[in-house]
């Protein structure tokens, strides 16, 4: 999570421009369950990009992603927003079947050697009440007290 911060508070540039951040920790049964980072909406990234979201194994197949990512598009359609974007590496036992689960569709972009997709903020809403996936996301280990 440490890199993830690094990258909030000095993003490299985007198309010529720095990334907009915007970041939470994801809580679950009073423990620190995961974290999400979002790039916001700009001049030159017109979609709001989830460029980090990590749940701890602890905490997945619990729909502890899900709720979040709820959480995430309520926001964001508050803001106006209509669409998110993600990427995800594309191997065995990836994301990318919780992605889909929620509304996700591959764009047919690659962005550093990573699958771009796409999906609608109100699909992501609607989805996230009736899913019923088995969350697989990425996890980082938290360090033991």
């Amino acid at each position: 999570m440490l890199n993830s911060y690094a990258d909030a508070l000095f993003p490299e540039p985007h198309e010529g421009a720095p990334d907009v951040p915007w970041m939470r920790a994801i809580e679950a049964d009073g423990e620190l369950a995961g974290f999400m980072m979002v790039a916001e909406r700009t001049e030159v990234q017109p979609i709001p990009h989830l460029w980090r979201f990590l749940i701890d194994a602890r905490f997945q197949g619990r729909r502890v992603g899900v709720r979040a990512l709820r959480l995430l598009g309520l926001r964001l359609q508050a803001l106006g927003e209509t669409e998110l974007e993600l990427s995800f590496g594309d191997a065995r036992g990836g994301p990318e079947a919780f992605y889909t689960e929620l509304g996700f569709v591959r764009t047919g972009e690659i962005d550093d050697d990573e699958v771009v997709a796409r999906a609608r903020i109100e699909t992501i809403l609607e989805r996230s009440v009736t899913s019923r996936v088995r969350e697989s996301l990425p996890t980082e280990r938290q360090p033991q007290p």
